[in-house]
């Protein structure tokens, strides 16, 4: 079990100790497990710690909040710009010195060596060759692009030296480094930063913005200048639902003057709490309890509120201030009433009630998702239409109920006759066929009683052609006669229905 605190921690102290055996839930992963699931709170804390959502928030906050840590926790990227002009590799060529020779002893029985001065001598012309580049005091030689440092090819100058690159950071283009590439001048600044988190000169810039926006509300500004402390870490256990939670208490003010401020009137020694909330959206005014809704901060400012109270420092108001992350970073103030304070903690309950129940599950099981069962579902209140012409909408609904039953015996009706009258028509075509066939075998008879064998021959093949006919026919009966029966069925079990 957590013990309680309220107070300044750094963010991996604060981390260390929110996670401790069992995690800490938060205001936000409460919201997502309300929503949603634990297995959602879950993935979206490993996705979290892949990613930074919420940076430009996060900065926001330090610049407002806690100014005097954002040297320490931040490093603002410089641009990168191209060079105008990036000098090109040259070579230089050093004068010719001396001409080596081989000298011999002066019996010219051995040799002395390889030399240039009669006085140093070396084994070999190459030996002498490598020791003269060496110590050679003239005119330096290779491949250079100040004339200052040489290199012996230009692969080398390329690789080893970074005059030629064409890249460089703002506030260094004179002086370098310099980058072959763009994106190693970008990269370059995470050493840079030496562990720090890197923000572009563009997100500082309207980070800025919105600080001024803020200080010089007429209502937030004086808020924040109200306040008593800022960031504080807070860290408690849920008796009632034996959970372990924690949270970030953006500022507390304990208000012992009173705030009056247009639309804020706060009675001395009530305490306050506030969230600051950057936010892409527009905080039109009217659209404040659906930013509140969607956000879920009603449910995060009681997670808050039941922390301060566990650690013996209960809030009696609760305050958003929300400024916008775009031009003109309009700012609006948000005190959350009685009622949604009370809907916040009732949202809260089911929240910690889930985070109980995935508590009570074995250490590997994997977290609890969204209930298997099949839920029936029905539309919002707001979609659907009070009156449907001259009719209530309960009325219209039966009288739906009842034109669709009739219109299904109809068309159940209409296929059980079409069915029968298919039926009876091939029937008549049997009839027909039977009666011909009999003819011709009457025929057949007389004509071979009389002799005449070749006429009751061909009469005999004519009653071949009536056979096949007479059994494709009755093939066509077999299957009008289940349509038929299964139209009947229909039509009884829409009229039973």
């Amino acid at each position: 079990m957590i013990e309680n605190y309220i107070g300044k921690l750094d963010d991996a102290e604060y981390r260390a100790r929110q996670r401790g055996d069992t995690p800490a839930i938060g205001g936000s992963g409460l919201v997502l497990i309300e929503r949603n699931s634990p297995a959602h709170h879950v993935a979206n804390q490993a996705s979290m710690r892949e990613s930074k959502p919420g940076a430009f928030g996060s900065l926001v906050h330090c610049l407002v909040l806690e100014p005097e840590t954002f040297a320490a926790r931040y490093y603002v990227r410089p641009d990168v710009v191209e060079r105008e002009s990036v000098p090109e590799p040259r070579r230089v060529k050093a004068a010719a010195g001396p001409t080596p020779y081989k000298e011999d002893t002066a019996d010219g029985e051995r040799s002395r060596g390889w030399t240039v001065d009669g006085v140093e001598f070396y084994k070999t012309k190459k030996a002498l060759l490598e020791a003269a580049a060496e110590s050679n005091s003239g005119e330096p030689s290779g491949w250079t692009v100040d004339g200052v440092e040489f290199f012996k090819t230009k692969k080398a100058l390329l690789e080893q030296s970074d005059a030629c690159h064409r890249w460089a950071l703002v506030g260094a283009v004179e002086s370098g480094p310099w980058y072959r590439t763009r994106d190693d001048a970008a990269a370059a600044c995470v050493e840079l930063a030496g562990g720090r988190e890197v923000v572009s000169l563009a997100d500082f810039a309207r980070a800025g913005d919105a600080v001024d926006a803020l200080t010089a509300h007429p209502v937030a500004g004086a808020l924040l200048n109200a306040c008593d402390a800022f960031e504080l870490s807070v860290l408690w256990h849920d008796v009632q639902n034996g959970v372990d939670c924690s949270g970030q208490l953006d500022a507390y003010a304990a208000n012992t003057d009173g705030i009056d401020l247009p639309g804020v009137c706060i009675e001395p020694g009530r305490r306050v709490g506030i969230d600051l909330k950057t936010t892409g959206r527009l905080v039109t005014p009217g659209t404040e309890s659906r930013i509140v809704l969607d956000g879920g901060h009603h449910i995060q400012a009681a997670h808050y509120m039941d922390g301060c109270e566990a650690n013996g420092k209960p809030l009696d108001a609760w305050i958003m201030i929300y400024v916008e992350t775009k031009a003109p970073f309009g700012v609006r103030v948000v005190q959350l009433g009685e009622t949604f304070l009370a809907l916040g903690r009732y949202r809260r309950g089911l929240a910690l009630a889930k985070v109980a129940a995935w508590n009570a599950l074995p250490a590997d099981a994997d977290p609890p998702s969204y209930e298997p069962a099949c839920v029936t579902v029905e539309p919002p209140a707001r979609a659907v239409p009070d009156v449907v012409g001259d009719a209530d909408w309960s009325d219209w609904m039966e009288s739906s109920k009842t034109s669709a039953r009739e219109a299904a015996i109809q068309a159940a009706r209409d296929e059980h006759a079409a069915a029968e009258d298919d039926t009876s028509r091939i029937e008549g075509a049997l009839t027909a066929l039977f009666d011909g066939r009999a003819q011709m075998a009457r025929r057949a008879v007389e004509l071979a009683n009389d002799g005449e064998y070749s006429a009751a021959l061909a009469a005999s093949d004519g009653m071949i052609g009536v056979d096949d006919k007479i059994a494709a026919l009755r093939h066509e009966h077999a299957t009008a006669e289940i349509r038929t029966a299964k139209a009947w069925a229909a039509l009884q079990g829409v009229r039973n229905g």
